[in-house]
């Protein structure tokens, strides 16, 4: 469901349009940010290029979120926003957003390409800021009543070695 759309007059003349997954490596400058602003991700970063791209009119983009990810982070999905890393600052912005819970989507309009990302402000997670350390680790289903599988997710840095161990309430 991640993508763009573009209406006439958008564009002066042709480009080759690129969505792609942002690496969002722990020690990056986007990934500290992000902490520091106390925002709680809910999709991976996506960049759309060819980076710095300016519109004429506005294009919707629309990003797809995890919904397992809302409860883990304690958020709502009212509260979710599409936030773009402005390289200028230094910092993530928000969009004016609209939530389309039931096709998982978080749509804005822009003026201008950028790496984007579905984000809320406050939150719960497992941050570091270390390269060694979690830059983030969930479960889902969680709580995880009367199934015979659970995933855990963790994103790990520049770890060799993890080790996982799992506790149940007694």
């Amino acid at each position: 469901g991640t993508g763009v759309s573009f209406s006439a007059g958008s564009m002066s003349k042709d480009v080759l349009v690129v969505v792609a997954l942002s690496p969002d490596m722990p020690e990056s400058r986007i990934a500290r940010k992000r902490v520091e602003q106390k925002l709680a991700a809910v999709s991976d970063p996506v960049e759309f290029g060819p980076s710095a791209t300016v519109f004429l009119r506005p294009v919707d983009i629309a990003l797809a979120y995890d919904p397992a990810m809302l409860s883990i982070r304690g958020l709502k999905s009212k509260d979710l926003k599409v936030y773009y890393w402005n390289e200028v600052s230094n910092v993530w912005e928000a969009l004016a957003s609209t939530v389309d819970e039931a096709a998982r989507l978080v749509r804005a309009q822009t003026t201008h390409f950028s790496i984007f990302q579905v984000m809320g402000s406050g939150g719960i997670g497992i941050h570091a800021t270390g390269a060694y350390g979690f830059v983030d680790a969930y479960a889902f289903p969680n709580p995880a009543r009367s199934v015979k599988s659970v995933t855990i997710r963790a994103q790990v840095g520049n770890a060799d070695e993890v080790t996982v161990r799992i506790y149940d309430l007694s």
